[in-house]
């Protein structure tokens, strides 16, 4: 009884970091990296859950760009 508690409060737990906790941290590191160029972020759209994959709308000197970011398991970004 007190496995299968603890196993479904594991599940849960990871469930929430994935649907809540997750976002955020990519956000962040999209934020950080715009910022490097010395621009500033429009717009960022999430365009699937599963693989953690974002629109992300930018300009830097009044130059606007569109480019798609895709983040693995543990962070990593592909940048397109």
């Amino acid at each position: 009884m007190l496995k299968t508690l603890l196993v479904v409060i594991f599940m849960v737990s990871l469930i929430i970091y994935e649907k809540f906790r997750r976002p955020i941290i990519c956000k962040k590191k999209i934020n950080k990296y715009i910022e490097s160029l010395n621009g500033h972020i429009i717009d960022i759209k999430r365009l699937s859950i599963r693989e953690e994959t974002y629109l992300v709308e930018y300009k830097v000197k009044d130059e606007k760009f569109r480019i798609t970011v895709k983040f693995n398991l543990f962070y990593k970004s592909l940048w397109y």
